[in-house]
């Protein structure tokens, strides 16, 4: 069938107990695609819709996929592949969730352990609509010429995702609050198109910083072609995209102290794509600080208290305000910035044990910056 890991399809019977009886979430998103066969293979397939959560915990939140057509300069006609979550309460702000390299919509969907609620979960059970996207090259979206698919094809194809729901074109109906959520080269792509379009009402910027850590270099050493690798190579990716090496991502991307080893199998059995050209412009918009001065609506950044990759640097990442402080040169008086600290964790801040304080306080944010800034208008 494929090469994805044994663990996604058929995870050990303890955790998947666990998981059936704790986090109905990841049952419901597991069940969607069917027993027999893999995720990637029914995320190729795609679904047109998909039942309510069967936990009655969940009752009023429904998720389908989503095939999204975008046309990006110099490649065309591509499809964005999304799951979409809703609320059963006509809830009025949508967040699109932007996973970083080698990241799909996956990361927005796993918990951090289990009996722990995704991202995806939190925003839906506090009222959010939330749409997790595979990024143009990334996951079951389209995978052009590795060349074609750096940032600006990401802000295109974004740009054309947001518009269409704020218009109602695609998913039933249209939003009148949109904000981007990204993690990593995520937020830089969600940052970038804040900027450029200015047609979103916030942006969620996690693990994205204007610093670097210690380990930085070691992620550029951990790269290498993804048709070789046996996760990647199931979908034949083009010459130039690129994954992680086996073994490398416990070590870049978590506190593994206070994260849970079967989330961070789960994350390698996940992993998808890098481009060359994504690779070449991963540090575009912190290196052109008009991008993030530039950008007129609220913005919260996140980031794991030990992510090596941003911070130990120049910068520590102990508290919010070290961080709110060092970051605020580099915007302007409209983004009203606002940091969050996770304490003791890593790069991929979902997927460690205490994510659920981040979790929150983005909502918290959305509300008080989003939400009640609209009913005042």
């Amino acid at each position: 069938m494929t090469a994805i890991s044994s663990f996604v399809n058929n995870p050990p019977q303890r955790w998947r107990r666990k998981l059936e009886r704790n986090s109905p979430f990841w049952t419901n998103w597991m069940r969607r695609r069917g027993s027999a066969l893999s995720i990637a293979a029914l995320l190729v397939a795609g679904s047109s819709s998909a039942p309510a959560f069967p936990d009655s915990k969940h009752k009023d939140i429904a998720c389908r996929d989503l095939s999204i057509s975008v046309t990006l300069p110099d490649v065309g006609t591509q499809t964005i592949q999304g799951t979409l979550c809703t609320p059963m309460n006509e809830a009025r702000t949508l967040q699109i969730l932007l996973g970083g390299v080698t990241y799909d919509r996956h990361y927005w969907a796993l918990p951090s352990a289990p009996g722990k609620p995704s991202y995806m979960e939190e925003s839906s059970k506090n009222g959010y609509a939330t749409l997790a996207l595979d990024r143009i090259g990334t996951g079951s979206s389209g995978h052009p010429p590795a060349e074609k698919v750096g940032l600006k094809a990401n802000v295109d194809a974004l740009h054309q995702v947001v518009n269409a729901f704020r218009v109602g074109s695609i998913g039933g109906r249209a939003y009148s609050r949109v904000i981007t959520v990204g993690h990593s080269f995520g937020a830089s792509v969600a940052v970038a198109e804040a900027y450029r379009e200015n047609d979103v009402d916030g942006v969620i910027a996690s693990s994205f910083l204007h610093a670097l850590g210690p380990r930085i270099g070691e992620f550029g050493k951990s790269l290498y072609p993804a048709i070789q690798d046996p996760i990647t190579s199931h979908s034949n990716p083009p010459k130039n995209y690129l994954t992680t090496q086996p073994g490398t991502r416990s070590d870049l991307f978590y506190s593994k102290a206070d994260a849970a080893p079967e989330t961070q199998r789960a994350d390698e059995s996940t992993k998808t794509t890098e481009t060359s050209a994504e690779n070449h412009d991963i540090a575009v918009v912190q290196s052109s600080p008009k991008i993030t001065r530039g950008v007129n609506v609220p913005v919260l950044l996140a980031v794991g208290e030990r992510d090596e990759l941003l911070c130990g640097g120049k910068l520590k990442c102990d508290n919010s305000t070290h961080v709110q402080d060092f970051e605020k040169e580099f915007y302007g008086n409209a983004a009203k910035l606002t940091a969050f600290v996770l304490p003791r964790a890593g790069h991929a801040i979902n997927l460690h044990r205490n994510s659920e304080l981040w979790f929150r306080a983005a909502s918290d944010w959305v509300t008080r910056n989003v939400d009640q800034k609209h009913r005042v208008d």
